[in-house]
């Protein structure tokens, strides 16, 4: 009702909104105020309001949200990284495709929406989006969500489209005398101008036009740019002029309207020939929408926020509501303010701003008071701005507040600086609410007073920390914050919620203050938390070898692990320029979304323009994170001296530790956490760290921390590095354990010897569990491992801490007894494996060979790392069939234990350290290792050869094309994915030996069959991108007898139609003699009825696939309703009335086929043309479709014409005919005059009539879509691929209604040897169609990117499935000492369950299987096949590999090395050089 208003009611929005939010607020205060209602019933009817109020929000802003900030949206959230969207709002080259955003939590949807209409020029609301990961839409309903809202993570995807806006009324193109309309003449000269050079158009810019218009990859050879040159060059110098452009365009108005419609809006126009981008957000005036009503008019607001007082649900409720409304002016006046009321003993009672009794109140409190401090104060040189006069145009400097740190050059402005100071402070301290409230409510048009109040609101704001410092705000949060740190667990959300807002504040002041009185301290700390939000914006699968240099940092950074390990860290002192930048993220950063502008998107690397556009954007980044760097600065500028010094003086640390390490213990006891308790924990740990860095006294009680959770404080820190939910909680526990460990030197017990101890007795063991989470713990100890040899080369430590050899010894016996967890063709890494690796490598390193060598020798270890890690040996595929049982997944965890490049390059580092300055040792790898290896290598006869790029990427391959054999690969890929049949012909065993044939140097099987399982089993479990059709197509001859030409195109519905009938013809000697038939038969029943008499003669026809007509006809129900009605023919013998008449043939369905293929009839023959022409006209096919008004039991009674009698009540087979007596139950008068001939014809014909209809009385006619075959072209020259359901047989549950929702399902695209996902809301402009119009120029030159694309052949699969029949092969007559094993195989094949029939006529035996039953199979001599291809693929990627090459590479250099100090080797390491070389 909301958006049907009429244009007169739609004026008058604004009162009827008030109106209807003042009935709504006194709703509330009757409900609230009357004594007759129980609690229970206010509760519940408030929380209905509520919810309408939520409702409306949300309707209201269907049509933009004004840029309106919601109240949760004053803290940015969670950061989330690499929100990929792939742009289809333009097809202007100029724009890129792909953009990626990186956005916070707390985002709404129509910000994003602004942010990709600001980058395509056209308005938020024009922009449609679509969520991959759901294929939805992004309703727009959903404007006002955040990403929170919607559950969004790091590393989405989203397609943006341009939103359809419904009819919009078409601006004519041309006058009425066919001349064309000023404004249509303008958009045409407009684009000329755009694409052409100094007045003239030559075919290069002819092909970038066409481009803009349809993202069509056209060359200046195509025939559009030909005909357009042809026609209307005439002067014939290879140019267009704009007047033969506008002219040509002229024509085409008069004959291709819509086409030229199409071009109009590729070029962002609307029918009405307005520039999208010159139009104005619908929604314009923010303060007709509810969302700023119901916060701004402050009786509104305190009806709804005197409900957070309530003791039930409906304040939770109301929070959730608030949280959505623009944050009230009137509180955020008196907090900007501080109107705190100052008591006679010169302290501050904060009650008198902040209710500290509602937790909800102080939520709301404390979220305005965040958002303040993260927009922090500035210095003089920050707060001098120019802005300008927006009416006189005259430009002014505003005079700095606030304080601000002394310049050397500004001493002679010292004291006039502090008294403007000053003046401004005690100006800007007096009550600002009737500025501020009126800025933020009126809709004033007055620029200069609005700039005023803006300017005084800045200052405000920039004051605010200084303000709130000096009436003791920190004291007042410290307080609030001892006082509210019960016990983790007993909290509720809204709890953890604040106390992560307590922790917050507390540690941007503490680190401040740190940074003021102390920096080494703060600087220490803030690095921990730079480096670990570094690392949770980098890819946690990106492992490098440089990740301890700051996860891309360059060399001249400072990182962690590279400061001094000394407690002094030099900084230089405050207010110099300082070696180390702090950064404090998620803290200060204000990125408004004016910030977003095309030049954060990927583009065109070739385009100049867009290059300095990039590098402008990166520049514009480095100035935001300089900007965050000098924030904190100034924050801590504020508190250098008596600030600074009181705020710590009022920390009890010991007590602060306590209470921090308590709360993180609690909290690390959960096995997941969310993002508030993540917050706390992140700030926790913060906390902690710097309490002991600055007072390490208080660490006498961490050593001897116990809790419920944990026995010691060592429990805990392993606890924390191997917290196994969150990435992002082991990064901060690593950091600041490494700086625990390392950074303090003023402790009772040693930190280092203490975390370096704690970490070596609970190294992690063989991986629990399905995920790795070992990786920072691995790290930690490497890093301790290369810091305690450090110190003990620099006799900074004894060397008793570590026994490297002992260590040594147990880390090569982990790695020998470890079952590896990593899995071919999976970017999932092993982090103990690697862990393992890495520290051996640390200790031989750092520590030195010595006795390390002896023990690797002593333990094989060089055959282990060779033989066991990076190579596979001796391995044997699996001696029986793949059936259901078969743990295929062990299979790809067999071989070499190495499977990932990050594990490989450090087995390699491992052995190549190992063998370094060993002659001996790397003897034992060239001889012993690296010669049997070389013998196996199979070189590759060409060059660029990377078998890693040959790794299929998920579960499905492709099918390589081998010319044009397209049209068999989209079918077979269908085929294969009805699982029933796939597993099914795998088990057809014809029994022929296989037909060997010598072709392209290839031994082949020249069996079709064969080669189909063959084909079938590689889909199944081949790990290669793809497999390679060559043998399948020599095996599938053509009509001549000769292999198939794969450089011919032929039609996929023909490839159907001959594959089926010679896997027919192949299959009946096999128990699956019935298989086509019962996954893909169904009966047709072509009747001819008389229209005199209405006899019917009916005749019953098998069918695999439908064929129907596209041409005149709009969707498949029409075409079927078409085929329903039938033809008439004249002059037709009737049976019935035994004369010619006009009879009506028709076709219906007697029985419906499990899986139902439909072939659109797009190819034709045009008899005028005398050639084929394709059908691309606008065809529509359902997601679910039902056969039953198309069935022939359903027409039959419709039409009266079904008997009781002919329905019958026992079962029947279609083909069975029943005997009975001519005479007996038939009435005589019905066949007189018949022949007994005639008679007994007229009878059997009637019996087989009954026995289908009572046969299929119950015959399911619902399908659902599964599959689509795409043909991409003309009817001459295309392309076929599938789109394919691969969800299919997953839902067993076909009584669920939601079975048939398709679109719910995974859909993949299968195009030759490309496999990827497929968004199912693209289905209608992929296969749908549209006018091909390629009979003229205009057609040609204007055919958008749909042009010829469309579907060819649908498959549906049936909701009840009918089972399949499976015959038992009749066994031969035993010879003796064989009936046993016969008997054996019998049982075999037949499943214990199955019952068994007999077929009375001919002795058959056979039993059925359902169809969503039938399981995996793959015979036993196909799947070693698979095996080895697998396995000599794996082998592939191994060797043609940069790691191998380097390690190669560093066997030759490490031998040159030897050779040069050959004279300094011991004799029997010389005689080993000798042999080496």
């Amino acid at each position: 009702l909301y958006h049907n208003l009429s244009p007169s009611i739609e004026e008058n929005k604004r009162e009827i909104n008030y109106e209807c939010l003042e009935t709504a607020i006194q709703y509330l205060k009757d409900i609230q105020n009357d004594a007759s209602k129980s609690e229970e019933t206010k509760c519940s009817q408030i929380i209905s309001i509520l919810r309408v109020f939520d409702e409306f929000l949300a309707q209201s802003e269907r049509k933009g949200t004004t840029g309106l900030k919601q109240q949760r949206s004053l803290l940015k959230g969670e950061l989330l990284n690499k929100i990929q969207v792939t742009n289809s709002v333009s097809y202007n080259k100029l724009i890129g495709r792909r953009i990626e955003l990186s956005l916070y939590s707390n985002t709404t949807i129509y910000d994003i929406k602004r942010i990709i209409g600001a980058i395509n020029k056209v308005p938020a609301e024009y922009v449609r989006l679509i969520r991959y990961s759901t294929t939805s839409e992004i309703k727009d309903i959903d404007n006002g969500k955040t990403l929170a809202d919607l559950n969004f993570k790091s590393n989405e995807s989203l397609i943006a489209n341009k939103q359809n806006l419904g009819n919009i009324t078409k601006a004519p193109l041309l006058n009425p005398d066919k001349s064309l309309t000023k404004e249509a003449k303008g958009i045409f000269g407009e684009w000329f101008d755009m694409f052409s050079h100094e007045g003239l158009m030559t075919p290069e810019d002819c092909v970038e036009f066409i481009r803009s218009c349809t993202d069509d990859k056209c060359k200046t050879s195509d025939t559009r740019v030909k005909n357009l040159f042809q026609n209307h060059d005439h002067d014939g110098d290879g140019k267009v002029e704009k007047e033969e452009f506008i002219e040509f365009y002229k024509q085409a108005c008069i004959r291709k309207e819509e086409v030229v419609r199409a071009n109009i809006l590729a070029h962002n126009y609307r029918n009405d020939l307005k520039k999208i981008s010159d139009m104005c957000e619908e929604n314009s005036d923010k303060t007709v929408l509810p969302r700023y009503i119901l916060s701004h008019k402050q009786e509104y607001f305190e009806t709804l926020f005197s409900l957070l007082d309530r003791p039930d649900e409906s304040s939770k409720e109301a929070w959730n509501l608030i949280q959505k409304l623009v944050t009230n002016p009137s509180i955020q006046n008196n907090i900007l303010n501080l109107n705190v009321e100052k008591r006679e003993d010169g302290t501050y009672d904060w009650s008198t701003l902040i209710d500290t009794n509602s937790i909800f109140k102080l939520l709301y409190m404390f979220q305005i008071i965040e958002s303040l401090i993260e927009e922090g104060g500035e210095t003089e040189q920050e707060i001098c701005k120019v802005y300008k006069n927006k009416d006189t145009g005259e430009e002014k400097e505003t005079k700095a507040v606030g304080p601000a740190s002394k310049k050397p050059d500004e001493e002679e402005n010292e004291k006039q600086l502090e008294k403007d100071n000053k003046e401004e402070l005690e100006r800007l301290n007096r009550p600002a609410e009737y500025f501020v409230s009126e800025l933020l409510a009126s809709n004033e048009k007055d620029p200069v007073g609005i700039m005023k109040q803006e300017s005084e609101i800045r200052d405000l704001k920039r004051t605010w920390i200084f303000r709130f410092l000096e009436r003791r705000g920190f004291e007042f949060s410290y307080d609030l914050f001892s006082a509210n740190n019960e016990n983790i667990k007993q909290m509720n959300s809204f709890q953890k919620n604040f106390l992560g807002f307590l922790l917050k504040i507390l540690r941007i002041f503490i680190t401040s203050a740190f940074l003021a009185v102390e920096p080494e301290v703060a600087n220490m700390v803030t690095l921990v938390k730079k480096q670990s939000n570094i690392k949770e914006s980098v890819d946690v699968t990106e492992k490098n070898e440089e990740r301890w240099t700051s996860a891309g940092k360059s060399d001249d950074e400072e990182n962690i692990f590279s400061a001094p390990a000394e407690t002094q860290i030099t900084t230089g002192s405050f207010g110099t320029d300082a070696q180390h930048s702090v950064t404090e993220d998620y803290i200060f950063g204000d990125q408004n979304l004016d910030e977003f502008d095309s030049d954060r998107h990927t583009i065109p690397a070739e385009d100049e323009q867009l290059k300095k556009n990039t590098s402008t954007f990166s520049k514009k980044q480095k100035e935001n994170q300089d900007t965050v760097d000098k924030k904190i600065e100034q924050l801590a500028t504020q508190l250098k001296g008596e600030f600074g010094d009181n705020l710590l003086k009022v920390i009890d640390f010991d007590q602060l530790q306590m209470i921090v390490l308590q709360s993180i213990a609690s909290l690390l006891e959960k096995q997941e956490i969310d993002f508030d308790e993540r917050k706390i924990v992140e700030n926790s740990l913060s906390l902690w760290l710097g309490c002991v860095l600055h007072n390490p006294k208080i660490l006498d009680n961490f050593f001897t921390f116990k809790c419920n959770e944990f026995s010691d404080v060592k429990d805990f820190m392993q606890r924390g590095i191997l917290y196994p939910s969150l990435f992002r909680v082991r990064e901060e526990f690593l950091y600041t354990l490494y700086v625990f460990a390392t950074k303090i030197s003023k402790s009772k017990i040693d930190t280092f010897e203490y975390t370096l101890k704690s970490m070596l007795q609970k190294l992690p063991k063989d991986n629990e569990g399905e995920e790795s989470c070992t990786s920072q713990y691995f790290e930690l100890v490497s890093k301790l491992i290369e810091e305690y040899f450090n110190r003990v080369n620099e006799n900074k430590l004894s060397n008793d801490i570590l026994d490297a050899p002992k260590f040594f010894a147990d880390v090569i016996n982990r790695i020998k007894s470890h079952q590896s967890r990593e899995v071919r063709n999976s970017p999932r890494q092993d982090e103990t494996l690697i862990g393992y690796l890495k520290i051996a490598h640390m200790v031989l390193d750092r520590g030195g060979l010595g006795e390390c060598v002896n023990i690797a020798i002593d333990n094989d270890f060089i055959s282990e790392l060779f033989q066991k890690c990076l190579f596979p040996n001796n391995l044997s595929a699996i001696d029986e069939d793949v059936t259901e049982g078969t743990d295929l997944a062990q299979s790809l965890l067999v071989g070499n234990k190495c499977k990932t490049e990050e594990s490989r390059k450090w087995a390699y580092k491992l052995l190549w350290t190992l063998c370094n300055n060993s002659p001996k040792l790397l003897n034992e790898v060239i001889e012993k290792q690296m010669f049997p290896l070389c013998n196996q290598i199979k070189l590759y006869p060409g060059w660029n050869y990377i078998p890693s790029g040959d790794s299929k990427s998920g579960k499905y391959s492709g099918i390589r094309n081998l010319g044009c054999i397209c049209y068999m690969n989209s079918m077979l890929q269908q085929l294969y994915h009805v699982p029933a049949f796939r597993y099914q012909l795998l088990q057809a065993d014809d029994g022929a030996a296989p037909d060997w044939k010598e072709y392209k140097g290839r031994t082949i099987d020249d069996n079709v069959l064969h080669q189909l399982q063959r084909l079938f089993g590689h889909l199944e479990l081949s790990e290669r991108v793809d497999y390679n059709p060559i043998e399948f197509c020599f095996s599938f001859k053509e009509m001549d007898g000769s292999p198939t030409n794969t450089s011919v195109q032929h039609d996929t519905e023909e490839f159907f139609n001959i594959i089926f009938d010679r896997i027919e013809n192949l299959i009946k000697p096999t128990p699956q003699k019935y298989l086509l038939q019962s996954v893909f038969g169904g009966k047709n029943c072509s009747q001819m009825v008389c229209k005199e008499c209405g006899f019917i003669r009916n005749r019953f026809e098998d069918f695999y696939n439908l064929s129907l007509t596209v041409k005149e006809r709009k969707s498949v129900e029409e075409s079927l309703r078409k085929n329903l009605e039938g033809e008439v023919i004249s002059d037709y013998e009737c049976p019935g009335c035994k004369k010619k008449v006009d009879i009506t043939k028709r076709t219906l369905f007697s029985q419906t086929p499990n899986v139902f293929v439909v072939q659109l009839q797009r190819i034709v023959f045009d008899f005028d043309r005398f050639e084929n022409q394709k059908v691309n006209t606008f065809f529509e096919f359902p997601d679910t479709l039902d056969l039953t008004p198309f069935s022939l039991n359903h027409i039959m009674k419709a039409e009266g014409k079904l008997s009781a009698k002919d329905l019958g009540t026992e079962e029947a087979s279609p083909d069975k005919k029943e005997e009975q007596d001519g005479s007996e139950s038939e009435g005589e008068d019905e066949y007189e005059g018949l022949t007994e001939e005639e008679k007994k014809e007229r009878i059997e014909e009637k019996h087989t009539f009954q026995n289908h209809v009572r046969f299929n009385e119950n015959e399911c006619y619902e399908y659902k879509l599964v599959g689509v075959i795409i043909h991409v072209g003309t009817a001459d020259a295309g392309h076929y691929y599938s789109l394919i359901n691969t969800d299919r047989f997953c839902k067993t549950n076909e009584h669920d209604e939601e079975w048939l929702d398709t679109s719910k399902d995974k859909w993949m695209e299968f195009n030759d040897s490309h496999v990827r996902d497929y968004n199912f809301e693209d289905l209608k402009g992929d296969c749908y169609g549209g006018s091909s119009g390629n009979d003229d120029l205009f057609g040609g030159f204007f055919k958008s990117s749909s042009y010829g694309k469309s579907a060819y052949l649908l498959v549906y699969e049936k909701r009840f499935k009918k089972p399949i029949k499976v015959c038992i092969p009749e066994q031969p007559a035993a010879e003796e000492g064989k009936e046993e094993a016969q008997v054996a195989k019998q049982k075999q094949i037949v499943p214990a369950d199955a019952v068994i029939t007999v077929d009375p006529k001919t002795n058959e035996k056979s039993y059925s299987i359902p169809m969503n039953e039938v399981k995996l199979f793959v015979p036993k001599n196909i799947y070693k096949e698979i095996w080895e291809d697998n396995l000599e693929f794996s082998f592939e990627k191994l060797i043609y590999s940069k790691e191998f090459y380097e390690f190669v590479k560093e066997l030759m250099l490490g031998t040159l090395k030897l050779k040069e100090r050959e004279n300094t080797l011991p004799e029997d390491e010389a005689k080993s050089l000798d042999k080496i070389i």
